[in-house]
């Protein structure tokens, strides 16, 4: 019984003393825009890790009424022999979202006038007719700073890259654009486990 007792409080140390490689992530000022995120970062070597993040938005903005969710996925590589998660780091990222715009109302229907710009893409939409939805896919290169007071992190994010949009409405209206530019940006909170 002895030995069943050591080998327990044994395992249970190493378990407590294992190195902490995952890191689940969000945005708590995106509350406030109606923006929500989750995120999941899991360490894969030394100073690289994996990344996974999910969106979904809900919010009013210029006359547009815009919902619906997204997904990115991201390879990070750290420069400094630091911690896990910690310091500067750079990577690919891809991204892709599915959005409804739902627009203005005026006494003659839908309003439609304006320009849709996503990340540089940009759409006329003066010949849509209705609520739209747009598909956007982006390909970033993205550079950062993450602080880590284990198990609390705290990173700071830009991304530039190409984002592609198709946009379409109701009826026959579908156009698409590329624009290249500053296409993901950011700010998370993490919790290190």
């Amino acid at each position: 019984m002895k030995k069943i007792t050591l080998i327990l409080i044994l395992c249970a140390v190493g378990v407590m003393n294992a190195q902490k490689n995952k890191l689940i992530k969000t945005n708590p000022l995106g509350a406030i825009f109606k923006i929500y995120s989750l995120g999941y970062e899991q360490e894969t070597k030394d100073n690289q890790s994996f990344t996974i993040n999910a969106l979904y938005s809900d919010f009013s903005l210029a006359g547009f009424k815009i919902k619906g969710p997204g997904i990115g996925v991201g390879y990070r590589f750290y420069f400094q022999n630091k911690d896990p998660f910690e310091g500067w780091f750079a990577g690919p990222s891809i991204a892709y979202s599915k959005l409804a715009f739902g627009l203005g109302v005026s006494d003659d229907g839908y309003t439609t006038s304006g320009e849709l710009s996503i990340n540089g893409a940009k759409i006329d939409l003066s010949e849509s007719v209705g609520d739209l939805t747009a598909n956007s896919f982006g390909i970033s290169g993205i550079v950062g700073y993450q602080w880590n007071w284990q198990p609390i992190t705290l990173e700071l994010f830009l991304g530039i890259g190409s984002t592609s949009v198709t946009a379409k409405d109701e009826g026959s209206f579908s156009k698409s654009s590329t624009g290249f530019g500053l296409n993901a940006f950011g700010f998370s909170m993490g919790y290190q486990f």
